[in-house]
């Protein structure tokens, strides 16, 4: 990659950062900002988004090129930085305890991320050298190859997220 295309995307990385800074300054929503107990529904929402965020990355392992994926991926990266920055800026002595579990929760997401993209390039990359001539069959024995040393940070960072997510009082709503 060279130089020149780096500069522009961290321009336009800085741009989100700027527009979510602002946004999160001016939003003078009232959101309640008391950690609750998960409850069901709450986990089920959890849930769904996480299995949401699994199907896009699976979806997206699919397609025979890699740049859709490092697209989601570099925006599901500019939304973490700025929901951590809108943390910061938005940081008060009274609500400490929220603050540290919503960091906790957007580096979580970060690794997940990070761990289901890994997963979906490992797949683009492997299905030309597996020996099926069916591309649906090249694909699920890639996916499984992919998965076979990856699984175990996939399950722990999905119940982490999970639980996470049941328990922040920010809505949050990961791309």
């Amino acid at each position: 990659m060279s130089r020149t295309i780096i500069k522009w995307w961290s321009i336009v990385a800085i741009l989100l950062f700027i527009i979510a800074m602002m946004v999160g300054l001016f939003n003078s929503d009232n959101v309640n900002h008391l950690i609750t107990f998960p409850t069901a529904d709450s986990l089920i929402t959890a849930m769904k988004n996480g299995l949401r965020i699994i199907i896009i990355y699976l979806i997206l392992s699919f397609i025979p090129v890699s740049w859709p994926t490092k697209t989601v991926c570099f925006i599901s990266t500019a939304i973490v930085f700025s929901g951590i920055g809108s943390i910061i800026a938005g940081f008060s002595f009274n609500h400490t305890v929220n603050a540290l579990v919503s960091i906790i929760f957007n580096i979580n997401y970060l690794i997940l991320v990070y761990t289901i993209a890994t997963i979906s390039i490992q797949t683009i990359n492997n299905v030309k050298y597996q020996s099926n001539h069916h591309y649906i069959l090249k694909w699920f024995n890639s996916l499984k190859h992919s998965l076979g040393s990856t699984w175990c940070p996939l399950i722990v960072t999905m119940v982490i997220y999970f639980i996470l997510m049941a328990i922040t009082p920010i809505p949050v709503t990961p791309f």
